[in-house]
């Protein structure tokens, strides 16, 4: 159900959600034992079940799953952080909790925080220590969950940050609220908590912001950046809602098992037809012929710098690259050290062909920017045409000589002249 797996299908690192299920598995068994022993008892019937008979492994077992979270992602371990505390507290709610679950639960994050400690540490020191922020956003920048996505279906309109929620799905949501309301009930409040700290601290209404400030989703917002990935807690109540409401239906039909089965597949289908993108969103990328065609002859020494930079603008520049093969300033890294955009923002003509910074003006003089790239052994400037930011006439101007190529697409100056001594 989650629209998010398509989004990111090239983020890997927020598709591993099988961690969420393994973890919540392990640690409702470590804490269910004293329960699980009780019943047996009653019934007269042994209790050396080997998935329930040791708390203590399964705790540990559960703990190692949060080690695994945190070698997936930081933000996937925050998800999963999220959706324990959520199920903790639905467990003292429902008076499930006893005294002997807390040592069950030291033993848990004990084992989850000694094991993850080593990966996180790196991160905590540059943070708490070095005081470098810049994996923090301000909340009110967070891209969220559009509200009109729920309603929304992905044939009317994709939403590539929405949860949509199908008429089936509703349906099957809400049969199981009425016939098994104690097992839906965790899996709604989870779909609930989530869509509300998804759609952020300042909700979208069909791109629209609403006049409305949500508080509680501050710290979510500054953690994991962009809340809409919490779409991904949402969906997992969503699936649990409609697997509970398939068994209540189910549980109403005449014992035949084909007769489940077709039922199933026909509910399937539907579902599948529901969710469905006939057209679905891509991205078409020519390569320029500058790129494919005179760079990709060049020495392998030749490297370049390209306008405009910023981190959305150079993801075609990184495909560009698979078939040039050559070095260039421009880049997307997870997490780059701040030499890389130091650079870029010192130099004055790559500071002016940022996407993503205030606007600054062209240098009158580009002689001390040109000779900085040429020192730094970049040989050729590329400013790409057709960008809003970018006007080549000004560019043109400004820059002394003639372009070495100029096509439709780009316009290219050697930089390599300037170098410092030639």
């Amino acid at each position: 159900f989650n629209s998010h797996a398509l989004y990111q299908s090239c983020h890997p690192v927020l598709l591993s959600i099988w961690v969420l299920p393994w973890t919540t598995l392990y640690l409702v068994r470590a804490t269910s034992y004293n329960d699980f022993v009780n019943r047996s008892k009653a019934r007269a019937k042994p209790y050396n079940d080997f998935a329930n008979r040791s708390p203590v492994r399964n705790a540990l077992i559960a703990g190692f799953f949060v080690f695994l979270a945190a070698l997936i992602s930081v933000l996937m371990l925050i998800i999963l952080a999220l959706w324990l505390l959520l199920l903790l507290l639905g467990m003292v709610i429902a008076r499930r909790w006893r005294l002997s679950h807390w040592r069950i639960l030291v033993l848990f994050a004990l084992t989850g925080a000694l094991l993850s400690l080593p990966l996180l540490w790196p991160l905590l020191r540059e943070g708490l220590i070095g005081g470098d922020s810049s994996y923090l956003v301000d909340p009110a920048d967070a891209l969220v969950t559009d509200l009109a996505s729920l309603y929304t279906p992905h044939w009317v309109q994709w939403y590539i940050r929405g949860m949509y929620v199908g008429f089936m799905p509703a349906a099957l949501a809400l049969l199981a609220l009425l016939l098994r309301p104690r097992r839906a009930l965790p899996w709604l409040a989870l779909f609930v908590v989530a869509l509300l700290f998804a759609i952020g601290p300042v909700p979208r209404l069909d791109g629209a912001a609403l006049e409305a400030y949500l508080p509680w989703s501050y710290w979510p917002a500054l953690l994991l950046r962009n809340t809409y990935r919490l779409n991904i807690l949402v969906s997992l109540g969503l699936a649990m809602l409609v697997a509970y409401g398939w068994l209540a239906f189910r549980s109403h039909l005449p014992q035949r098992r084909v007769l489940h089965a077709a039922i199933g597949l026909l509910l399937a289908l539907f579902i599948l037809v529901e969710y469905l993108l006939p057209r679905m969103p891509y991205t078409e990328i020519s390569v320029p012929t500058f790129y494919s065609q005179v760079l990709a002859r060049m020495p392998q020494d030749v490297a370049i710098a390209i306008v405009p930079t910023g981190r959305q603008v150079d993801k075609p520049h990184l495909y560009y690259q698979t078939v040039h093969g050559h070095r260039m300033t421009n880049g997307v890294i997870s997490r780059s050290d701040g030499g890389t955009e130091s650079f870029i923002r010192s130099n004055a003509l790559l500071r002016a062909g940022h996407y993503h910074l205030p606007p600054s003006p062209l240098p009158a003089d580009p002689t001390i920017a040109l000779r900085d790239l040429a020192d730094a052994g970049v040989d050729l400037l590329v400013v790409e045409k057709g960008w809003p930011e970018i006007d080549v006439e000004a560019w043109r101007e400004v820059m002394p000589g003639e372009p070495v190529w100029e096509d439709g697409r780009v316009v290219v100056w050697r930089t390599g002249d300037w170098r410092t001594g030639d």
